[in-house]
C-alpha cells in the first residue's frame, strides 16, 4: 500500500507487539521518517527487555507497560522473523532520502556527504530544491558518478541534467550550475521531507524476468536470469482506476535489478527489495515525488553494486488513466 501501515504505527505509538510476528513489507515503511524506523527496528529487541545504552530508547519504550529493560542481551531470544525484520528496517533507514538545500553551507562538501558508509558508498540521493510548479532538483550517485537533475513532477518528464555534457568538469563546477539551472526554473531552497500519507492509492509493482542460455567453450550449456524492467502502478483504492503507470529498466544493457542479500545473483529480486518513499511537496499539497529504490549491479568499466533510484511525479488532482 502506498501509505504508512496504521498497524506498524500502531507498533511504534502504541506498544502494539501483535504485529511484530510476521514479515514486514517495504511496502508497509513509504512513510516512516527515520526516528520512527529507528523506534521500530529497536522495539524489536525491546519487547524481550533489552536494556539499550541510548538512554532516549529505555526511556520511550518504558511508557509500555511489558518494558522492563532488564537484558543485557536478548539474541538468544530473537526469532527467525526477528532477524528478517530488523535487516529490512536497516535496509530502509540506509537508503533513506536525504534531504539538503542547496542553499545549505553543507553543500560545498556534497561529494564526500554522498559517499558516507551506507550499504556500499555510491547509492545515495540528495533532494536539495522545489519549485512552487512541482519542480524538483535532486543529486543522485549511482555507477561511482554524482550527477544533477531537475525533474517536473506534473509532467513526468526530466527538464534539465548535467549529464552527460558535463561529465568531466569538475563537481563544484557542475554544482554550481545545477543551482544556477535550480534558479532559472524558480527552484527554491526548501527541501521540508514530508512524507506524507495519501490513503486512496496503493502501489502495485511487476518483475520482468528474463532467461539466457549461454554456451561454455566446452560446448556445455548454461542458464542466467535478469531482472532489468519493472512495471509501477499507482492505483485508486475504490475505484482501481490507474492514476499512473510507469515503466523503469535499468540504466544500461550490462546492468540489472538484484536483490539486497546477494546482490550478484541476478535474477532473484522481489518485491520486497524495492523501497518506496512518498515525499509531498512543501508548496502543492496534491504534488508528490514517489522515489522508487531498487539494488542494482552492473558489469564492464563500471563494476559494482549500487543503488537504482527513479523519481516518479503524482498528482491527486489529474484525473485517473
Amino acid at each position: 500500500m502506498l501509505y504508512a501501515n496504521n498497524l506498524l504505527s500502531s507498533v511504534v505509538y502504541n506498544g502494539d507487539l501483535s504485529n511484530l510476528k510476521r514479515r514486514i513489507q517495504t511496502t508497509e515503511l513509504v512513510n516512516f521518517s527515520l526516528h520512527e524506523l529507528r523506534l521500530l527496528r529497536n522495539i524489536i529487541y525491546a519487547q524481550y527487555d533489552y536494556k539499550f545504552i541510548s538512554e532516549d530508547l529505555n526511556t520511550y519504550y518504558s511508557q509500555f507497560e511489558w518494558y522492563s529493560g532488564t537484558e543485557n542481551t536478548v539474541e538468544t531470544y530473537l526469532i527467525t522473523v526477528d532477524y528478517e525484520n530488523i535487516s529490512l528496517i536497516k535496509y530502509a533507514e540506509e537508503n533513506y532520502p536525504r534531504f539538503i538545500s542547496y542553499s545549505d553551507e553543507k553543500i560545498g562538501s556534497l561529494l564526500p556527504l554522498l559517499n558516507e558508509a551506507s550499504i556500499n558508498p555510491y547509492q545515495n540521493f540528495v533532494i536539495m530544491g522545489w519549485s512552487g510548479d512541482g519542480k524538483i532538483l535532486y543529486v543522485n550517485n549511482s555507477l561511482f558518478h554524482a550527477y544533477f537533475y531537475i525533474y517536473d513532477l506534473k509532467r513526468n518528464k526530466m527538464v534539465w541534467t548535467d549529464y552527460p555534457d558535463n561529465e568531466y568538469k569538475g563537481f563544484n563546477e557542475r554544482l554550481n550550475a545545477a543551482i544556477e539551472a535550480a534558479k532559472k526554473y524558480n527552484i527554491q531552497p526548501v527541501v521540508d521531507n514530508n512524507l506524507t500519507n495519501i490513503d486512496e492509492y496503493r502501489v502495485s509493482s511487476r518483475l520482468d524476468v528474463w532467461k539466457y542460455v549461454g554456451v561454455y567453450s566446452d560446448g556445455t550449456t548454461y542458464e542466467e536470469s535478469h531482472v532489468d524492467h519493472l512495471n509501477i502502478m499507482v492505483i485508486h483504492n475504490v475505484d482501481n482506476a490507474v492514476v499512473l503507470w510507469d515503466d523503469i529498466h535499468t540504466p544500461n544493457h550490462s546492468t540489472h535489478f538484484t536483490n539486497r542479500i546477494n546482490p550478484w545473483e541476478f535474477g532473484n529480486t522481489t518485491e520486497n527489495d524495492i523501497l518506496y518513499s512518498f515525499i509531498q511537496s512543501p508548496f502543492e499539497t496534491q504534488i508528490s515525488a514517489l522515489l522508487v529504490t531498487i539494488p542494482a549491479a552492473a558489469g564492464g568499466d563500471n563494476d559494482g553494486t549500487f543503488m537504482y533510484h527513479k523519481i516518479i511525479g503524482i498528482d491527486t488532482n489529474k484525473s485517473p488513466e
